[in-house]
Parts: structure tokens; sequence; C-alpha cells
């Protein structure tokens, strides 16, 4: 199997839209605690280029995606850092503590 230049040599992790709940976080996190729920953005930036260092992380020339050869994704049982290999960051973006359900009667705009 082929992914762009990536040759699939052995069985992947699909998976990158994630959300789950924190486990444990280092000394040195503060606003994160362990039961917090989260989303994780699939994308892994290296936070040392000109876009990264601008904010525009999403233009990143060596930008990773879970579930995107080399990267496994996101349907294992649990994810961190040594799983992407060296990082700097994983952005994790807080959810509402309670899951929220669209009622039957909400619309969303699926095309135009």
């Amino acid at each position: 199997m082929r992914c762009a230049d990536f040759i699939v040599k052995e069985p992947m992790v699909i998976g990158h839209e994630c959300a789950g709940i924190i486990e444990e976080v280092g000394s040195q996190v503060q606003s994160l605690v362990p039961g917090d729920r989260v989303a994780i953005e699939p994308g892994i930036s290296c936070w040392r280029c000109d876009h990264c260092k601008l904010g525009r992380y999403n233009l990143c020339p060596e930008m990773k995606f879970f579930a995107t050869p080399p990267v496994h994704g996101s349907l294992a049982n649990q994810k961190n850092a040594t799983d992407i290999g060296e990082i700097a960051v994983v952005i994790l973006l807080r959810t509402p503590q309670k899951p929220f359900i669209l009622q039957s009667q909400s619309r969303l705009l699926t095309a135009i």
C-alpha cells in the first residue's frame, strides 16, 4: 500500500481525529490536570521553523500527522510523545466535561 511517497510495509494504526482524557501530567504542566477531556490536534509541527515561530504551524514544512505514515494513528489505547517520535508540543484542546449530543432538530450546514 502506498500513501504519497511512503510505502506502507507493515500494519498501521489508523485514526487522525482523536480525543481522550488526561491520565497524568508532567511537573511543569500547568494548564491541564488528570481527568480533563481533550481533543488532540492531529498535526505535529516542528515549532522551530519560521512558520511555527509566527504561529502558523499549519504551514510547517516538517509537519507530520497522526495516521499518516510513518506515524501511527490515534485508535491505539494510549498515545504519548514516544509513540510519535521526538516532538516539542502536541496541541491539546480542552473540551466540555460533560459530552453533548446534537439533537435531531439541530441543522448542520453540510453543503451550499
